[in-house]
């Protein structure tokens, strides 16, 4: 009832009275009181990064994988060991582009893999890089995200179906807006 309130005392500053606010949402069917959103839950399950290291530290070839389990998971190491660019790498499937993630860091990577649940929804995002860019892209479905850890490809025998499919054709922020647009319906469901 707090917002009904907040909208209430705001008609004062409009010069009107609490019926015509009344009125009004009736009007057009609208609650004094919010209803409040739809949880939209997202919980990450694993993400799998491949690529070559180059430099001096600790250069060749990688692919590490992390599992977040339920609860909290922490990552723990010294300056400059990929903290920050985990949560860049997050944010590259999920969003369609890595804030700040340094442009030395794009160009090791080969090809990003990240296991999710949005509102119940298991997806898995599947890029794969070219000198720092998008080549291609792909969003997984299925009705268990543990069978989404073993594939890069849609497989329907197993409930393993595409979302989206983006190739190299298209520009990058085209690509990957496309992609991370599965999201918002997704989350409306």
């Amino acid at each position: 009832m707090m917002e009904a309130a907040t909208s209430l005392e705001s008609r004062a500053l409009a010069e009107t009275t609490e019926d015509e606010v009344r009125s009004v949402f009736a009007t057009y069917g609208l609650p004094l009181v919010s209803t409040p959103a739809r949880p939209r839950a997202l919980r990450l399950r694993r993400l799998r990064v491949t690529g070559l290291r180059t430099g001096a530290v600790a250069p060749g070839k990688f692919d590490s994988t992390i599992r977040f389990n339920d609860g909290v998971t922490a990552l723990v190491a010294s300056n400059l060991r990929g903290k920050t660019s985990v949560l860049e790498l997050v944010t590259w499937c999920l969003r369609g582009a890595p804030r700040e993630l340094q442009t030395g860091v794009r160009h090791w990577l080969s090809h990003l893999d990240l296991d999710v649940v949005v509102a119940g929804q298991p997806l898995g995002f599947r890029l794969d890089l070219e000198n720092g860019e998008v080549a291609s892209a792909l969003v997984l479905a299925c009705p268990d995200v543990d069978r989404l850890a073993g594939t890069r490809l849609s497989v329907p025998e197993d409930g393993i179906v595409p979302l989206r499919k983006l190739s190299s054709q298209m520009r990058q922020f085209d690509a990957m807006s496309s992609v991370s647009g599965v999201l918002p319906r997704i989350a409306a469901r």
